[in-house]
């Protein structure tokens, strides 16, 4: 190849390696704000479930669904919890819950699905749980509209 040749295509890659990276998906001040809303839901949910289970804890756990979920993800959650449906915590895929967590609790922005979120945390070094969040808008407030 030219000793040209190769110099304009250099030039090239250097004038438009600023323009890839600036296509890059950046957050949004609305994907920011759905972060914060689930670091802030699952830091309390798992801070709450690693305690002993009492009455008061038990409501707390309710009052974090209704305040930072859907009431239509609420009653869905409470009809699987009637029927006897569910067998591991719905918003962590767990029996049990270790406030270790919390430190390795992770909220990532899923590019391939509107409003969603991957939420992970790893309850075991070598072992990663992620659960897959919709969020939406309601009046004001983010909610969780949906968990997988």
């Amino acid at each position: 190849m030219n000793a040209d040749i190769r110099r304009i295509i250099f030039c090239l890659g250097w004038v438009l390696l600023p323009c890839y990276g600036s296509s890059q998906a950046r957050p949004t001040p609305a994907d920011r704000e759905a972060g914060a809303m689930l670091k802030a839901f699952y830091t309390a949910y798992i801070t709450g479930g690693a305690q002993a289970p009492t009455r008061a804890n038990l409501a707390q756990s309710v009052a974090l669904q209704k305040e930072y979920c859907t009431a239509s993800l609420c009653r869905k959650i409470q009809a699987q919890y009637a029927s006897g449906h569910l067998e591991t915590d719905p918003f962590l895929y767990a029996q049990d819950v270790d406030i270790a967590w919390v430190n390795t609790l992770s909220v990532q922005k899923d590019a391939k699905v509107l409003n969603g979120y991957r939420v992970s945390y790893r309850p075991a070094p070598a072992e990663k749980t992620t659960i897959h969040v919709t969020v939406i808008k309601q009046g004001k407030a983010v909610k969780i509209a949906s968990i997988k």
